[in-house]
């Protein structure tokens, strides 16, 4: 197994900053932040199809409130039944529902980057931390050789995002909300193609995109020790692993 750091050309400490500013700098969701409970707490008020609307409220973490939407979305065949649309309208539904105080909501200026791209369900600063979470951990598996998990719990853990063996696919496991371009979008390349040369694929590996929760490519993520994954995680993501899709196989026992 190769046990050279991956030759990239990149400063990771300089590419986790750098990131982390860029995408604060082009964030425009409506909420300043998705870890405060706004007032009156979280509300959402679901259209169906006779008319009517499905009132949620709860004074609960952002994720788990979203986890009640999308349960109903799914169970109901609705609309939207994707983590991601549910965060989205969610974070929406509470600015509309505030008038957009700026205390709480974002004011809306010119960006670089079209919304449609950016619309990422929570604020600048904890998607940029996902972002640079996933790039470190990329940097210490190189460190450790790229030393892989064995076959089995590699294609067990596919199996679990894809729905392969159960036709029953994580939600969360979506193509990437934005094309990722500059210095990230190369160091995923340069580990895909060195996880390729490896020789290391599962079954189903095309149905593989990115998470929603962690923002990690799982083509790769995969295949990375879980002593590794963690180190990086800070709890809030843990948390919304068990509060958004408790069947994830990070919240598997054997991992605790």
């Amino acid at each position: 197994m190769d046990s050279d750091r991956l030759n990239t050309g990149i400063n990771y400490g300089k590419l986790v900053d750098t990131f982390a500013k860029r995408f604060k700098d082009c964030h425009r969701m409506p909420l300043n932040t998705t870890t405060e409970l706004p007032p009156g707490g979280w509300l959402y008020s679901q259209p169906l199809a006779d008319g009517s609307a499905k009132a949620f409220k709860g004074m609960m973490p952002f994720g788990q409130f979203c986890s009640m939407v999308l349960a109903f979305r799914q169970a109901n065949s609705l609309p939207g039944a994707t983590g991601n649309q549910v965060m989205d309208d969610v974070d929406n539904f509470t600015c509309q529902r505030l008038g957009d105080d700026p205390r709480w909501c974002q004011k809306k200026t010119a960006t670089s980057y079209p919304a449609r791209l950016v619309n990422l369900g929570m604020d600048a600063v904890h998607a940029a931390t996902l972002y640079s979470s996933g790039v470190k951990t990329l940097y210490d598996w190189g460190d450790e050789g790229f030393k892989p998990v064995g076959q089995e719990e590699a294609q067990s853990r596919s199996d679990v995002c894809t729905g392969r063996t159960t036709g029953h696919s994580c939600p969360y496991n979506q193509r990437a909300a934005f094309p990722l371009t500059g210095p990230v979008a190369e160091v995923i390349k340069a580990h895909v193609e060195k996880k390729n040369r490896l020789k290391l694929s599962v079954l189903g590996e095309d149905e593989l995109h990115a998470c929603r929760i962690c923002r990690c490519d799982m083509k790769l993520k995969v295949w990375v020790p879980i002593e590794l994954i963690k180190a990086q995680m800070t709890k809030q993501v843990l948390n919304d692993f068990k509060t958004l899709y408790e069947n994830c196989w990070i919240n598997e026992k054997q991992y605790e």
